[in-house]
């Protein structure tokens, strides 16, 4: 995970402004109030977005990487888990019965069929896996963006703090996220059974991307490219038009990213070639 600087902070309290929340930086406390809120208020609720969402208020918390799942099953038999391949053998193992299943259900089920005790590392993305087939919140929200993303890379998760992610964690995340919810319906049963309302039309709303652009700016990332940073072009927009971005930078690694320029460059564009490259292969190898 991250650290903002000072510039970062001030251009996300600008966005929560924008968003109609605090204008001030934001609380742990104030964050967990209002996660807390939102548990109760939906708790009684009897459908599996409201069932979903009280989940990811009660559940989106860890101890940590270091209790790594160890199990004889397609999940992982050595490492950390890969997220398409835990998806993938839930879907398989329960097809869509297990998107609205509440959490305990879920760890009982592992135990019988599997004989795994569930890390918080599996509890986190199973739960963040849940929100995205149900609810849109990852796709509206940077605050629940960063909780899901910090669940699929098997961070600590704490629900009433900032945790802000690094841009190869975003990378990896905007992968995983699009898998489970592609734009264009996929031909497989699975991914029929998600509700509409659960589909995004328009990809993601601006505050996540200008989330994304903010931790693109913090980690001095002057190039988005699409397939790394999602193909709208909208994180890249902001950075550069909002954020203040080396544009004479981001045209020259550019040319040597998407064109593969052979002229000799200056060590400032090797550098920034080098970390997209970092990015491309993190997301590769823990993407499964």
């Amino acid at each position: 995970m991250a650290r903002y600087d000072k510039s970062t902070k001030d251009f996300m309290t600008a966005l929560e402004a924008k968003d109609g929340e605090t204008e001030g930086d934001r609380k742990g406390e104030l964050f967990a109030r209002k996660a807390m809120s939102i548990a109760r208020s939906m708790s009684t609720a009897k459908n599996p977005t409201a069932a979903a969402l009280t989940m990811a208020a009660r559940g989106l918390t860890g101890k940590g990487v270091d209790q790594l799942l160890t199990l004889d099953s397609p999940f992982q038999k050595t490492g950390s888990m890969k997220p398409k391949q835990v998806f993938t053998y839930l879907n398989k193992k329960y097809k869509d019965t297990w998107f609205d299943w509440e959490p305990e259900t879920i760890w009982r089920t592992l135990k019988e069929d599997e004989n795994i005790e569930a890390t918080d590392e599996v509890k986190n993305l199973i739960q963040a896996f849940q929100v995205l087939t149900n609810t849109n919140f990852a796709h509206e929200s940077w605050q629940v963006f960063e909780n899901v993303a910090n669940a699929i890379n098997q961070n600590i998760v704490n629900f009433a703090e900032v945790q802000p992610l690094e841009v190869n964690e975003i990378s990896l995340a905007l992968k995983v996220i699009n898998m489970i919810r592609p734009k264009k319906q996929q031909e497989d049963d699975i991914w029929r059974k998600i509700p509409d309302h659960a589909r995004p039309q328009q990809g993601f709303d601006d505050e996540v991307w200008g989330y994304i652009a903010a931790a693109a700016k913090n980690a001095g990332l002057v190039l988005l490219p699409p397939e790394l940073f999602g193909g709208s072009g909208s994180p890249q927009n902001i950075l550069d038009n909002t954020l203040g971005n080396n544009i004479d930078l981001k045209n020259k690694v550019s040319a040597k990213w998407y064109a593969g320029v052979k002229a000799a460059s200056p060590i400032e564009v090797d550098i920034q070639l080098a970390r997209l490259t970092e990015i491309k292969d993190y997301v590769e190898e823990h993407y499964g």
